[in-house]
């Protein structure tokens, strides 16, 4: 079969950028106000996101150009760098407001969580990859089962416990909401890869048993999600319930059109504007189809990964690019039911918005890899393969899935 590059995703491309010049744009007009406090010509978030911003591009188009065939083999070197700079920023760390998230990098801060979110996509792809349908075998005692059993599901399992080790050191920092994206990411990307129900059933009990013990191990977080339907009261509107009421009083205030650029009063009262709650400026200023048209560059962005994704013949590119998905779309929906107040406040940026130079870095290349993948021939990457027709393994590989029992 001849092989021909194919062209990039122009409307990923085209889709991404806009996302980010919007975001840059909101995170200035969301700064200004406190820059200006102080005595700032340009908020400092602005200019760390315009430098990202053209870094994330630039890395972006690199990366795209670098053949897909290495992805699944750098990816365990990638899983360790990522976890050993997770264990690092605990120890040498930049602390802020008791958690300890950040290397400070001169006028710049990195967040490794933030790149853990796309390791964790390319880890999980290329163990889930490998994967062939569960035999069950036959055992006739509880030694057997063990040895088996239990001793080859584990092995099978290894790529999600690895990630689950990620999220543990996550949690740590303390960062439940990102660690809690990228469990519910790599959990629809089992759901893809074709894990039997009962395996499914199962992860989804331990991990809501492991989320409500975490939820309970810190004071804070059970107050938070307890005293959210009683946010509005006079004790609590003005404390525990103060982020939330502002973010759904801005977007009320936007109506369908907005109240105007810079012209908002959001930006003036929450804490931290340009980050987790810049949707609240968003639709406070642009109003309803400001917000709308934000959330749609990241829906357009997210299906067209989907789209481009269930094309491919490769199992590992085709889970690559759905865990892609996976990842920008439930870190979209929870950032906006959070801004919106259908649930409490939990730090989850909007992708490609909030302020987050390491975040748009990993977004950034995460296109790049996407787009690597498009471009290339659209055949199987396993090596000694022999070359398939594309149109008849695409229907094959949607029908075959791995099942672990």
């Amino acid at each position: 079969m001849k092989r021909t590059t194919n062209n990039p995703d122009y409307v990923l491309y085209g889709a991404a950028i806009i996302a980010t010049l919007f975001g840059v744009l909101s995170v200035w007009d969301a700064g200004y106000a406190g820059a200006a406090a102080m005595g700032q010509l340009l908020p400092r978030q602005f200019i760390s996101q315009t430098v990202f911003a053209v870094l994330g591009v630039i890395f972006g188009i690199g990366i795209s150009k670098v053949s897909p065939k290495v992805w699944p083999k750098w990816a365990g070197w990638a899983m360790l760098a990522s976890v050993l700079m997770l264990v690092a920023v605990l120890f040498v760390g930049n602390t802020i407001n008791g958690a300890t998230r950040w290397f400070k990098l001169g006028p710049f801060s990195f967040q490794p969580s933030e790149l853990a979110k796309l390791v964790c996509v390319m880890y999980l792809s290329a163990g889930l990859a490998k994967l062939e349908p569960w035999k069950q075998p036959k055992i006739k005692n509880w030694a057997q089962r063990l040895d088996r059993v239990w001793l080859p599901k584990i092995k099978r399992g290894w790529p999600f416990i690895a990630v689950m080790f990620s999220v543990l050191l996550i949690e740590v920092e303390p960062d439940l909401a990102t660690a809690m994206v990228i469990v519910a990411g790599s959990f629809l990307m089992l759901i893809v890869a074709g894990v039997s129900r009962k395996s499914l059933f199962t992860l989804a009990a331990l991990g809501g048993a492991v989320v409500l013990m975490l939820v309970i191990k810190e004071p804070y977080r059970l107050e938070r999600i307890t005293n959210h339907t009683s946010r509005w009261s006079e004790n609590k509107i003005e404390s525990i319930g103060f982020q939330t009421t502002q973010s759904e009083t801005a977007l009320a205030s936007g109506g369908v059109i907005g109240v105007g650029l810079g012209q908002g009063r959001a930006k003036h009262t929450l804490p931290e504007p340009t980050t987790d709650f810049i949707l609240s400026t968003i639709g406070e200023e642009m109003g309803l189809l400001g917000s709308l048209f934000a959330i749609a560059l990241l829906a357009t962005i997210s299906w067209r990964l989907y789209a481009q994704g269930m094309t491919r013949v490769s199992r590992y590119e085709r889970l690559f690019m759905m865990g892609m998905a996976c990842w920008i779309s439930v870190q979209t929906v929870a950032n906006v039911i959070m801004a919106n107040g259908s649930v409490a406040a939990m730090g989850v940026p909007l992708p490609f918005f909030s302020a987050g130079g390491s975040s748009l870095l990993a977004l950034w290349m995460g296109i790049g890899m996407a787009q690597s993948i498009i471009t290339s021939p659209n055949i199987r990457l396993e090596e000694g393969a022999e070359p398939v027709n594309p149109e008849k393994a695409v229907i094959s590989a949607r029908t075959r899935a791995a099942s672990i029992r």
